[in-house]
């Protein structure tokens, strides 16, 4: 059986989402947060009324910084030996499929 497939930048990747839609939260101030809420927030009435995008884009979203922080240490933490065992896409999509099913 062959070794997975390891591209490491697939998690650094995924770490800088998180960090980036913080920083775009966090900075945007209050003429963009009705944006931010409907495409980074899950809600019924919003996956009723068609984004279902936001069963995923709402994973990217943090309260605070000691919440981001604490994310991107345990998704760094265990996300590199899963990705060691899975591969690097398998990796992403359990990422997907988790946040899929948490916003659910």
């Amino acid at each position: 059986m062959k070794p997975p497939v390891v591209h490491p930048r697939v998690l650094w990747g995924l770490l800088g989402l998180n960090l980036a839609v913080y920083v775009v939260w966090h900075s945007w101030g209050l003429d963009h947060v009705d944006t931010m809420r409907a495409h980074f927030l899950v809600s019924l009435e919003g996956v009723l009324s068609g984004r279902i995008w936001t069963l995923l884009t709402s994973e990217f979203s943090h309260v605070d910084a000691t919440h981001l922080l604490v994310n991107l240490l345990c998704l760094y933490m265990f996300g590199r030996a899963v990705e060691q065992v899975i591969g690097s896409v398998k990796l992403v999509g359990l990422y997907v499929a988790g946040a899929i099913t948490a916003s659910l």
